[in-house]
C-alpha cells in the first residue's frame, strides 16, 4: 500500500513537472510580439508583387529583418519578417528595393537571395551582392546551385570561390558533403571548381579537406592527385 501510495505521488511530481514545462513555454510564446494588421496587410502585398505599397512600407522607417509572430498560421504563431516572405516568394524585384532601405542582412538571407539571383540569371545583381553585400553560398540542399552555368556567372561577378563559412568549409568541400548530384554530374561541377581555381588542401574546423570528406568512390579517386 505505501509503495503504490509512493508511486502515485511520484506520478502525479512527474505530471506537474510537465505541466509547468507547458504552461512556461506556452508563457514564452506569449510573451512575443504579435505581427499587427499593417504588417499581415503588406504581406499580402509582398504575395501580389505590390511595389509600390512595399516602397512606402520601407520608406515609413519600418525593417524589413524585424521579425513578429503570425498567430493566425497555427496555434503557437510562427516567427516571420518582411525579407523572409520575399525570399519564401522569391520576389526578386522586392529584394532588390529592400536592399536600399536594408544593411545589416545575416548571411543566410544573403546567401538565399544570391541563389534567387542565380535561379534569374540576374548577372548584374549577382556581381552587387557578391562585391557590394559580400554574399556567399550556403547548399543547404538546394542543388539548383551546383550548375555549371550559375558557377560561370558567379565566376564573371569575381566570386570568391576560396571563401570558408563558420565551419571552415569551402564551396567544394560543401558540395561534396551534401550534394546529392549523380556521381556524373558532382564529377564535371568538382572539375570545373578545380579549374576555376579552388584549393584542394583547405581544412575545415575538423581538419579535413575536400578528400578527406569525400564519399563518393570516383570522386575521392579523382581528387587524390590534388591533396
Amino acid at each position: 500500500k505505501i509503495t503504490g501510495n509512493f508511486m502515485k505521488l511520484k506520478h502525479l511530481k512527474t505530471l506537474l513537472s510537465r505541466s509547468s514545462q507547458f504552461l512556461l513555454v506556452l508563457f514564452l510564446f506569449s510573451c512575443k510580439d504579435s505581427c499587427d494588421e499593417k504588417f499581415l496587410k503588406i504581406i499580402d502585398h509582398v504575395r501580389n508583387n505590390n511595389y509600390d505599397e512595399v516602397k512606402k512600407y520601407m520608406e515609413s522607417g519600418k525593417s524589413a529583418t524585424e521579425s513578429c509572430y503570425d498567430y493566425k498560421g497555427g496555434k503557437f504563431g510562427s516567427s516571420t519578417s518582411l525579407i523572409n516572405k520575399c525570399i519564401q516568394f522569391e520576389k526578386l524585384d522586392l529584394l532588390k528595393l529592400i536592399l536600399n532601405y536594408e544593411n545589416n542582412l545575416d548571411n543566410y538571407s544573403k546567401s538565399e537571395i544570391l541563389r534567387i539571383a542565380l535561379n534569374e540569371k540576374d548577372k548584374v545583381f549577382v556581381y552587387k551582392l557578391v562585391n557590394k553585400y559580400n554574399a556567399h553560398i550556403y547548399i543547404n540542399g538546394h542543388n539548383e546551385f551546383l550548375k555549371i552555368e550559375k558557377l560561370k556567372i558567379l565566376k564573371e561577378a569575381n566570386y570568391n570561390f576560396n571563401y570558408t563559412d563558420p565551419f571552415g568549409n569551402t564551396l567544394l568541400i560543401d558540395i561534396i558533403q551534401h550534394s546529392k548530384l549523380e556521381e556524373k554530374k558532382l564529377l564535371k561541377i568538382v572539375k570545373y571548381l578545380i579549374e576555376v581555381g579552388v584549393k584542394t588542401n583547405i581544412k575545415n574546423n575538423n581538419g579535413k579537406t575536400a578528400y578527406d570528406v569525400a564519399v563518393n568512390k570516383n570522386v575521392k579517386e579523382f581528387l587524390k592527385d590534388y591533396r
